[in-house]
């Protein structure tokens, strides 16, 4: 089982994935794609928080080295209160509606967070 890269947090006590999830990380672990745009290196999404828990729930019954779990609100900000300063750098290192042509796009084709 292989969930990519983890990335230690600057003097915080945790690490936190490279990329979203992506939808063959989740096929692999529960095995079903939910995802309405489908690829293996699209992040999974139409999922909800309950869909989230089943996920991390089945992983960490996987897991011999690692318990996951979801970020609080204050570590996801933490993982980028420096490059979210304006307008510009969202758009530099997020998809979103102004730049995404309405559809789900490839993990990694973004500026990585510091």
């Amino acid at each position: 089982m292989k969930l990519g890269k983890f990335i230690t947090v600057p003097g915080c006590d945790f690490a936190i994935a490279e990329t979203p999830v992506t939808q063959k990380q989740w096929q692999s672990i529960l095995g079903n794609n939910p995802s309405h745009f489908k690829g293996e290196s699209l992040p999974v999404e139409t999922v909800s928080f309950d869909d989230c828990e089943n996920f991390i729930t089945a992983l960490n019954t996987k897991s011999k080295k690692f318990t996951y779990r979801l970020p609080t609100d204050e570590e996801w900000l933490k993982c980028f209160e420096k490059d979210l300063a304006s307008d510009e750098e969202v758009l530099n290192h997020a998809w979103c509606y102004e730049n995404s042509s309405s559809e789900t796009q490839e993990v990694k084709t973004k500026a990585p967070n510091e």
